[in-house]
């Protein structure tokens, strides 16, 4: 559910915000220069005055504070109000220095409770719910910021501070604690104590808020199950108040800026919703359109420039004053790179979908961000107006997986990314030049090519591409025909001929997912066997480190492992929907009457070239096609007879 605790602002609309902003600086501005000689100097050193910031475009004419001036300026060279005015003081640890203060007025306290009522708010709590702040209470900030925030909302709030795990669940038991807001540890460990004391159904928590310490997607997960509840990440700096800084709402889709993807506005009346944006959702369609039709990345960028296409920081900057890297020049407003083309071909929220976690940060203290793997972002299907269809999508990763260059003559092969031998499944190279005639053209096995420097043993698969294309020509008018005339058949013979086969390996891969996650259990309750027996002195840190060590690899092992077995049993449930997938690619084309890189590397997977048999002069291709592999229609196979000349003698290649 939704909910809001000032749904005016955290709603409000980008140019609201934007205006907003730049009034607030130009008034923060005049208010330091005014106020605070230690940074007023630091003005006048970047020869900078007030009257030069106008808005946050002119944000970077200021200059910077970094940790050492706050510490130098410790405790009031940085007070912009009189010591009078200010009624709490809040401090760092001081781990790595001197600690930094942070003074607050009445008014600052009021706008750091409501920071915190928001981020509480995001998570679903309301007046109705007991919020349990288990967070320490002092000169850390943690405490008194959720303790503000849950009165502000009206929740029943109660101070517990950390420690003390007996007495947080008597109340957590007695009041009926909704919400409970601590470091991520402390509720792992809060989680161990109620299933050990087998409180787990008296307990009716429903939703957590952590932060102050580093903690992993993975940590969330078992805290979520553990607890039954959703976990919520918070961030905050002494520096900027506190906790608040940044939160996750109740999509839980990260701590950052909520950016649409290029091609996609968000919907004024729902910010979690995507719209098309009418000025660049047909660039995006241009884009794909020209990748899978073969056309090479420098000829999309020159179509972007041509038509001034603006690149994405620019667009940005025209329309919100955002920049990321410095503006550039007039002559790079339209000059794409690479990899801004490749990002957008890759993004699945062109097919409609949400996805969200995609990276996550190293360190609550640091902005350094990694890569999230695949199994671990979540994904919305069906959230928003798709730009691209399956087809297109699959058809652009095909390429993009191959990457090939243009060859010599400036162009990219038909086949390319296609073609593998069939004995030792090495990449065939094409075998051409400059100026070389096409009907010389062949293909070779690359580790053959390659036999000098590989010590790799394989034949040569020589086989001209004028022989190859005629034959998969051939062949994909005989498929498709079949398609076309026995649709309904063609469907239930590919799915019961894979019925089998795909029954089979669901069994073994559940069988192995079942023993995979029974090992998981096993290894969680050691885990925890081994952390009381540390706990209570029976083991020494040393050991417990020796013992859990191999413990945690075969528990990182499994993990991945079961991420696995799940993603292919859903790809072998969903055989059925691949062949009908086939069906509507097919029915999208009249007829082929000529091979191009679309229709190849739309409806082929592999193609598989056999060495020629020398006695029967025959040579056996496998064509795969595209989600339902090879394809029986019980006819005669696809056969092209050439003359060869190495052995003075006709050789007929037959695909099957």
């Amino acid at each position: 559910m939704e909910r809001y605790y000032q749904k005016e602002i955290e709603c409000a609309s980008r140019e609201q915000i934007r205006a907003c902003q730049d009034e607030r600086l130009v008034r923060q501005v005049r208010h330091v220069w005014d106020n605070v000689p230690y940074y007023r100097a630091k003005m006048e050193a970047a020869h900078v005055a007030p009257d030069d910031i106008k808005g946050r475009d002119d944000l970077y004419k200021l200059p910077f504070l970094s940790k050492a001036d706050l510490r130098e300026a410790y405790p009031f060279g940085l007070l912009a109000e009189p010591l009078e005015k200010c009624i709490r003081i809040h401090s760092t640890s001081g781990t790595t220095g001197k600690r930094v203060v942070a003074f607050y007025t009445k008014e600052d306290i009021d706008l750091w409770n409501d920071c915190c009522a928001r981020a509480l708010a995001a998570a679903g709590a309301g007046p109705e719910d007991v919020c349990q702040v288990a967070y320490g209470y002092g000169l850390f900030t943690g405490g008194f910021g959720l303790n503000g925030g849950s009165q502000k909302l009206g929740c029943l709030t109660l101070p517990m501070s950390s420690g003390n795990t007996d007495r947080q669940l008597q109340f957590m038991e007695d009041l009926g604690s909704t919400v409970l807001c601590c470091t991520p540890s402390y509720a792992a460990y809060l989680a161990e104590s109620i299933h050990e004391r087998g409180l787990r159904d008296k307990i009716h928590l429903k939703a957590g808020i952590f932060g102050a310490e580093a903690w992993s997607e993975q940590m969330r997960q078992d805290i979520q199950k553990s607890l039954g509840i959703k976990a919520y990440d918070i961030y905050g700096l002494t520096e900027l108040s506190g906790p608040g800084v940044a939160y996750e709402c109740s999509a839980q889709t990260g701590m950052h800026i909520n950016e649409a993807p290029y091609g996609y506005l968000i919907d004024p009346d729902n910010r979690n919703h995507l719209i098309p944006d009418p000025e660049t959702a047909h660039v995006v369609k241009q884009i794909f359109a020209m990748y899978v039709r073969g056309d090479r990345m420098c000829e999309i960028q020159n179509w972007l420039r041509d038509n001034e296409i603006l690149t994405v920081g620019e667009l940005r900057y025209r329309r919100t004053g955002s920049k990321r890297h410095p503006r550039p020049q007039l002559n790079a407003w339209y000059n794409w790179p690479d990899k801004t083309l490749y990002d957008i071909l890759t993004r699945k929220e062109y097919l409609g979908h949400t996805i969200t976690g995609k990276t996550y940060k190293v360190s609550y203290k640091s902005k350094k961000t990694k890569k999230n793997p695949e199994e671990k972002r979540y994904f919305f299907p069906n959230t928003h107006e798709p730009l691209i269809d399956e087809e297109t999508f699959e058809l652009a990763q095909k390429r993009i997986a191959t990457r090939q260059r243009p060859t010599k003559v400036d162009e990219i092969d038909l086949f390319s990314g296609l073609l593998f031998c069939g004995d030792c499944g090495y990449k065939m190279y094409a075998v051409r030049g400059a100026g070389t005639l096409e009907r010389k053209h062949a293909y070779t096995c690359g580790n053959y090519r390659n036999r000098a420097r590989n010590d790799m043993l394989c034949t040569t698969h020589y086989i001209r591409k004028s022989v190859l294309k005629e034959l998969v020509l051939a062949d994909l008018q005989r498929v498709t025909s079949y398609v076309k005339e026995h649709e309904q058949e063609f469907i239930e013979t590919a799915n019961e001929c894979s019925a089998k086969a795909v029954q089979k390996t669901l069994t073994q891969q559940r069988k192995e997912l079942d023993k995979a996650q029974n090992r998981i259990n096993e290894l969680n309750i050691l885990f925890r066997k081994l952390y009381e027996d540390n706990a209570l002195g029976k083991l020494s840190d040393e050991q417990f480190a020796f013992l859990t060590s191999g413990y945690d690899e075969e528990k990182k092992t499994l993990t991945r492992r079961i991420a696995e077995l799940s993603q292919e049993i859903d790809n072998a449930t969903e055989r059925s929907a691949d062949v009908k997938r086939f069906v509507a690619l097919v029915r999208r084309y009249t007829a082929i009457e000529e091979l191009t890189y679309e229709n190849v590397h739309e409806f082929i997977d592999r193609i598989l070239i056999h060495e020629l048999d020398k006695e029967t002069n025959t040579r056996k291709i496998e064509i795969f096609y595209s989600f339902v592999g090879r394809v029986d229609t019980g006819d005669k196979p696809t056969e092209s007879i050439s003359y060869f000349r190495q052995i003075g003698a006709d050789v007929k290649s037959y695909a099957i």
